[in-house]
C-alpha cells in the first residue's frame, strides 16, 4: 500500500535529453551535420526543440500503415506513461483541399496552436504535412510504359 501512496517519477526532459543528444542508436552523422531518425522529429535535426524521445510534449506527422498521413499528439496524462503504444493520440489527415483552403493544415493548426500543444512546431508540422503530399501524389502524365525514342535520324 505504501507503493501506491507514491506516484511514480520520471526524468525530466532535460534530463533525457542530456542522456539521448550523443547517445542514441538513431543518430545519423553525415558531412559533419548531425541528423536523427527517431520518431516524431518533424525535422530530423538532432536538437531538443525537435526531439521525439525527450519531449514531453511530441507532435509526429507520418504515413500510417494504410498509406494514410497522420499526425500522433503525445498524451501528457499520467497514466500512459507506462504504456508506449497508447501513449499517443493519432488522427488521419483525409482531406487536402476543400474551397481553397488546405483542411489538413487547418487541422494541424487546431490541433497544435489552437490547443496550445506545442505551438512552436505548427509550422513545421504544416510543411512537413505538404511535403509527405507531395511526395505521395502519382503524377498522371508521367507514363513509365511509353516507348523510348530513338536518338537522331535513324528510322
Amino acid at each position: 500500500d505504501l507503493l501506491n501512496t507514491f506516484e511514480v517519477m520520471s526524468a525530466s526532459a532535460d534530463l533525457q535529453w542530456m542522456l539521448v543528444r550523443n547517445q542514441s542508436s538513431f543518430l545519423v552523422k553525415n558531412n559533419g551535420h548531425t541528423f536523427t531518425s527517431e520518431p516524431n522529429n518533424l525535422t530530423q535535426l538532432n536538437t531538443f526543440k525537435f526531439s521525439g524521445l525527450a519531449n514531453n510534449k511530441t507532435v509526429g506527422v507520418g504515413v500510417n500503415k494504410d498509406g494514410k498521413i497522420e499526425v500522433a499528439l503525445k498524451k501528457t496524462n499520467d497514466k500512459v506513461d507506462r504504456k508506449p503504444a497508447s501513449s499517443y493520440a493519432r488522427n488521419q489527415l483525409n482531406k487536402h483541399m476543400r474551397n481553397r483552403s488546405c483542411k489538413a493544415a487547418e487541422s494541424l493548426t487546431a490541433l497544435t496552436k489552437g490547443s496550445n500543444y506545442r505551438a512552436d512546431l505548427t509550422d513545421h508540422a504544416v510543411a512537413r504535412y505538404h511535403a509527405l503530399y507531395k511526395s505521395m501524389k502519382v503524377d498522371a502524365s508521367a507514363d513509365k510504359t511509353q516507348k523510348r525514342k530513338r536518338r537522331g535520324n535513324k528510322n
